[in-house]
């Protein structure tokens, strides 16, 4: 699955958990604990209609009514793809929620095609090191975080390793704290796949 392609299925996942929320929105004295039950049904519902993907929810603080809480909630795909948003049972966030994480959704889609771009003018051989890719990684990252002042992208490698041949790759955007995209992929096999469709 394509990251765009995983984007797209969020998007429509975000709906459904949209009017999952509504019935809890205005009511104040709910407890975390009415909550989780019913999501977990829910999520079982979910399962049944996009089996190849990990849902879940953590809560944001110890309270445990929902109205002085916020949901975390997240969606993975194979360890490689992950999308998690805030959710406060607020009117007034509700009122605006799908329409802003769509707005992060549509800036993550636009970012990871330049990431790709970049990506393609990375040369990479079985001797390149993860320094020379964070060298070019925060040079291009300077662009990204001029024009898109409310977005935070950022990178770290998942063994402490010079080379990239053996080390997988986090790559991160964050959108004004309330929605997060993670891409995870070995940097190496990636350019080799490249390389093997042109030619």
């Amino acid at each position: 699955m394509t990251s765009h392609a995983f984007i797209a299925i969020f998007k429509q996942i975000i709906s459904e958990f949209r009017y999952l929320n509504q019935h809890f929105d205005s009511k104040e004295s709910s407890k975390i604990s009415e909550y989780n039950t019913i999501f977990e049904n829910w999520k079982r519902d979910m399962y049944r209609f996009h089996k190849e993907l990990i849902f879940d929810m953590h809560w944001g603080t110890s309270s445990p009514l929902i109205a002085n809480n916020q949901i975390l909630f997240d969606v993975r795909y194979q360890g490689v793809y992950l999308c998690e948003i805030k959710y406060r049972f607020d009117p007034k966030f509700a009122a605006t929620f799908i329409k802003n994480v769509h707005d992060a959704l549509d800036i993550f889609k636009i970012i990871l095609g330049e990431l790709d771009n970049m990506i393609e003018l990375f040369e990479v051989d079985e001797n390149t090191k993860t320094s020379e890719y964070d060298t070019m990684f925060n040079f291009w990252k300077k662009g990204i975080v001029t024009r898109y002042t409310y977005i935070v992208v950022d990178i770290h490698w998942e063994k402490s390793i010079e080379t990239i041949k053996d080390n997988i790759l986090l790559f991160n955007i964050m959108y004004q704290d309330d929605c997060l995209f993670e891409v995870k992929n070995n940097l190496y096999d990636e350019k080799k796949k490249i390389k093997s469709l042109d030619e």
